[in-house]
């Protein structure tokens, strides 16, 4: 039919990009989203019609948490902290929409919400991964989960810095899903930012 878009036999609609089908999941995504002409990020209300670059180019990091007013708080704390190393406090700014997920901007750091639940957490991941993509940052960037850590078997107020990964089934051997593909549980923590953040933690010992 005339009103239909014409597909070939990779799958692959007319004006896009054929994907390898011996490629990982994961490079056929990205060979598919860059091949559109416009990919759409609906949950986030940005698309690749906009200058991408121009606002994520600079982020260093994406800090992750389930609530928007924590997202928000850490946002304008972020932003404090910057001021009290020197720096002048940069602008807070929302980006997109907010009927799924509340993003903001501060300096080279977003903070954004992804909600209740690993489904929520998921889509979040697939967009922001195909966004930083668009961007030019997706190799550069680091990602941070924060959140509470009840359950954990330390005192109220303690900052838990997580070294290891559970696979889905609650352990930390095997292989962990990840994109329809296996992944060692232990290569999903980059160790030398664990360390990084355990190192700028200031020594209070003395008090």
């Amino acid at each position: 039919m005339s009103g239909e878009p014409r597909v070939d036999k990779t799958g692959t609609q007319a004006g896009e990009t054929p994907m390898s089908l011996d490629s990982s999941t994961s490079s056929r995504m990205a060979a598919y989203s860059r091949g559109l002409k416009t990919d759409v990020f609906y949950h986030l209300g940005l698309d690749t019609d906009m200058d991408l670059h121009a606002t994520f180019g600079n982020v260093k990091f994406f800090v992750l948490m389930g609530s928007a007013q924590r997202a928000e708080y850490f946002a304008e704390a972020m932003g404090n902290a910057l001021v009290s190393k020197g720096m002048p406090k940069p602008v807070v700014e929302r980006l997109g929409k907010t009927e799924r997920y509340s993003m903001y901007k501060v300096g080279p750091v977003v903070s954004v919400s992804h909600g209740m639940g690993g489904p929520s957490i998921h889509i979040l991941l697939n967009e922001l991964a195909k966004l930083c993509d668009r961007a030019g940052i997706v190799d550069s960037v680091k990602w941070i989960r924060m959140g509470t850590s009840g359950g954990c078997g330390v005192p109220p107020g303690t900052v838990v810095v997580t070294t290891q990964a559970m696979n889905d089934e609650w352990n930390h051997t095997g292989v962990c899903p990840a994109w329809q593909s296996r992944q060692d549980p232990h290569r999903c923590v980059d160790m030398k930012f664990v360390d990084a953040i355990l190192e700028s933690v200031p020594d209070t010992s003395c008090c």
